[in-house]
């Protein structure tokens, strides 16, 4: 009798968290990821150009509509050709827990070029991020 009551409240947990949690897709990466919230070339920009207020979404911060946006699999790769290049890939772990690799590169001659590694969950349209690993390459 506990063993039941044990897994029907554990059951109902797992349950109550699929009504909270959504699942993080390359596509609502570009409308959701909180780039002025990183470390990297592109949130600093935010971050001192927008002091007002934050951009609604990451095209707002990166993009002027010039830009090539290609699909593959669960990759996203933002591409100014001969400035930098942008990509995520997104992975679903564990339930609702999500690994986001963002690359950071610059195409015009620099030297900048990271990948960021994030865990990541998607809570009520505000996708909440956790850097697990960076690398200069």
């Amino acid at each position: 009798m506990t063993r039941f009551i044990l897994l029907t409240v554990f059951t109902s947990l797992i349950m109550s968290f699929a009504y909270v949690f959504d699942n993080i897709t390359p596509q609502n990466v570009l409308q959701l990821f909180p780039i002025c919230e990183t470390s990297s070339s592109l949130g600093q920009k935010c971050k001192y150009s927008s002091r007002d207020g934050k951009p609604n979404n990451f095209l707002n911060v990166c993009c002027d509509g010039s830009e090539n946006i290609t699909f593959l699999g669960n990759t996203i790769s933002i591409d100014r050709p001969n400035e930098w290049n942008y990509s995520f890939t997104v992975r679903n772990k564990l339930f609702f827990i999500n690994e986001i690799d963002f690359t950071d590169k610059a195409m015009n001659g620099g030297s900048y070029h990271t990948k960021t590694k994030y865990f990541a969950v998607l809570v009520g349209g505000k996708i909440f991020l956790s850097e697990s690993s960076s690398e200069h390459l």
